[in-house]
């Protein structure tokens, strides 16, 4: 008979978390590379996943004038209804120098 024990395992999730949570920002780091930096923008769309990437695009563009964009990574996908309709909610990390 095996014996489940609970704080173990929390103790052992809340671990895994927070390495979780230090790969992805080492992960950042890393792509940010030496001087640039990294912002997180959103984007919707009733269109498309595409449609409201390019709108989180769009957003950093207008808001980082004279910048570079150099990469994104797709940190977060939603969606929600809107009169019956869905959409797409996107937020992209976007490194730039």
């Amino acid at each position: 008979m095996s014996m489940r024990i609970p704080l173990a395992e929390n103790l052992l999730s809340s671990a895994f978390v927070r390495f979780i949570s230090h790969v992805s920002r080492l992960n950042m780091f890393i792509k940010s590379g030496s001087g640039g930096q990294m912002q997180l923008f959103w984007g919707q769309s009733v269109e498309s996943s595409d449609a409201a990437i390019r709108e989180a695009v769009k957003a950093a563009h207008a808001a980082l004038p004279g910048k570079t964009l150099e990469w994104l990574e797709l940190a977060e996908v939603r969606g929600g209804f809107q009169d019956g309709k869905l959409q797409f909610q996107i937020a992209v990390r976007i490194g730039y120098a």
